[in-house]
């Protein structure tokens, strides 16, 4: 199958998902994502049992305002109410807000192909057999490749970023994002012990004790491994493939935002 072809199996799977979102209290939530971008995303759901809402947001400025050149015709523009661009229908037309979704992906956000995304759903339409969007998105694709950050929200939130988790899908997002802004923090590290270790090779296990905080009053603090995706809570381990025979204790860079 060509891209053009993957993205028309894409829509119509969604389509059919989208069909399901009829759960009275409005828990059905499906919300997808770009690989290591938590904050860029496509999220859906239904309401009133007859109706679909979506919007998206992009990561960039740029994205952000290509998006909005695009779905000028048929997406409300960011109130103070809903700060993404949005828009509601009749579930009859689920086909119709899958084109459209796709679309955004394609032309805001710039993907080139659906195995680029990953995603995540909520309520009980999340337990029928429709939700075969995993199957085209990430087929065998390890749990490394999707990206480091959804690899550090697996390690650091697991039970937010389980298959079957039942948590509430704000936690999910929020948890998300603050592993990106860990890996974020992580790779400034990597680029300043770099800079004053020269010759340090790339891909030795050095770690370091990193710092994203997400408010004033929140923040995570992992250690990590500079030269690998290996991650803890626990601030005094040791990489498993690096435990000192000595019990010397290994130069530990630290950073906070």
């Amino acid at each position: 199958m060509d891209t053009d072809d993957d993205w028309a199996s894409f829509q119509g799977l969604l389509a059919t998902y989208l069909r399901t979102m009829t759960d009275p209290e409005q828990q059905d939530k499906l919300l997808v994502s770009l690989h290591g971008d938590c904050e860029s995303y496509l999220q859906f759901c239904g309401f009133d049992e007859t109706m679909i809402h979506a919007e998206f947001r992009t990561s960039s400025e740029r994205d952000s305002e290509a998006g909005l050149t695009a779905v000028d015709a048929k997406w409300e523009r960011p109130s103070h109410l809903i700060p993404n661009a949005y828009l509601e229908a009749p579930i009859e037309q689920a086909q119709n807000v899958a084109a459209e979704a796709v679309r955004i992906l394609r032309e805001a956000f710039g993907v080139d192909h659906p195995q680029q995304l990953t995603w995540e759903a909520w309520g009980p339409a999340a337990e029928c057999d429709a939700l075969e969007l995993q199957d085209l998105l990430n087929p065998g694709i390890p749990l490394a490749a999707v990206g480091p950050a959804i690899h550090y929200w697996h390690v650091l939130h697991p039970s937010q970023a389980a298959a079957d988790s039942t948590r509430h899908w704000y936690g999910k997002w929020k948890t998300r994002e603050e592993c990106t802004g860990l890996w974020e923090k992580r790779e400034s590290l990597r680029a300043w012990y770099e800079s004053t270790n020269f010759g340090w090779p790339k891909d030795a296990h050095a770690n370091a004790l990193a710092t994203y905080r997400s408010s004033p009053v929140r923040s995570l603090t992992a250690k990590v491994c500079l030269g690998c995706l290996w991650v803890s809570r626990d601030l005094d381990a040791q990489h498993p493939q690096d435990e000192p025979d000595d019990g010397a204790q290994r130069r530990r860079p630290t950073g906070e935002e």
